[in-house]
């Protein structure tokens, strides 16, 4: 919700997941240890917990300008961010926050954030008035990353081929106390192999051409009609999505209607692009 202080202040709601071994140093930062006291007639909240205060401290002795100068360079917002929410399965390896900031997410502090603990996979979940279907940036082993949502939908008589290059065939086992995915399906690795034996420089260079994307897209949700004519996919890409591979999907499967979905971050209206008799044609 949008606050009125002499003049409408855009309130940033944030959500940040880490994933992976999580240690002791940000549950210590960020674990909640406060107290309610009544004092009078009201409560009050002790020992409120905050985003980068324990992590990226700000320097003493500074002005009120020069701390809001340091806050916006260092952290991404004016002042420092109160949890409102948090919860951690470290068995799990899960750690996930809620909390506000003023005006724009904290950018700079998740960067920080993302380089100080690379073996770490960080997720930030931004919603405000401005954009409130939300969007979505990711740091992998130190890297950012804004993500791009898509849907594939995909109508006529669909081939066998597609069926088994998308089809989830995966199952859910426990290694130790740790739960693993096995047999992901991926969006272009059986239609669109990369070539094998090449580095990974090569390898980056290869499926930014030929897909469109860094990486493969790991399919998220897969649907297919009974009557076999139509074939819907959700999927996730880095940065932008990936049209060099979408396009060379269309020319192996003319026959076919494709339509692809998208919305990226700052585009919360996103667009599309349609494939008929091999065509592509853009629009929102």
């Amino acid at each position: 919700m949008d606050i009125s202080l002499g003049s409408m202040v855009v309130i940033c709601n944030n959500t940040l997941v880490v994933r992976g071994n999580i240690p002791e140093e940000l549950v210590g930062a960020w674990k909640p240890n406060r107290c309610l006291v009544r004092l009078g007639h009201e409560i009050h909240s002790l020992g409120e917990t905050f985003l980068f205060a324990r992590l990226f401290p700000r320097p003493m002795g500074m002005e009120p300008e020069e701390e809001e100068a340091w806050s916006i360079d260092n952290w991404g917002c004016r002042s420092d961010c109160a949890i409102d929410d948090f919860e951690v399965i470290e068995d799990d390896g899960y750690l996930c926050l809620e909390f506000k900031s003023l005006e724009q997410p904290p950018i700079e502090g998740f960067t920080r954030l993302a380089k100080r603990f690379p073996e770490l996979k960080f997720t930030l979940q931004v919603v405000n008035s401005d954009n409130p279907s939300g969007w979505i940036l990711q740091a992998i082993e130190g890297e950012l990353h804004y993500v791009c949502e898509n849907t594939l939908i995909v109508i006529g008589d669909i081939p066998e081929v597609l069926k088994r290059a998308w089809k989830p065939n995966y199952c859910l086992v426990r290694l130790g106390k740790e739960i693993h995915s096995l047999g992901e399906t991926f969006l272009f690795s059986k239609l669109l192999p990369r070539p094998v034996g090449i580095n990974p420089e090569e390898a980056e260079a290869w499926t930014l051409d030929n897909w469109g994307c860094r990486s493969d897209c790991i399919i998220d949700d897969f649907e297919i009609s009974e009557e076999n004519d139509y074939l819907r996919l959700e999927f996730e890409s880095y940065d932008k999505s990936p049209i060099e591979g979408f396009a060379a999907i269309v020319k192996r499967f003319p026959f076919l209607e494709f339509t692809l979905e998208v919305v990226e971050a700052g585009d919360p209206r996103g667009w599309a692009v349609k494939a008929i008799d091999g065509e592509l044609y853009w629009f929102r």
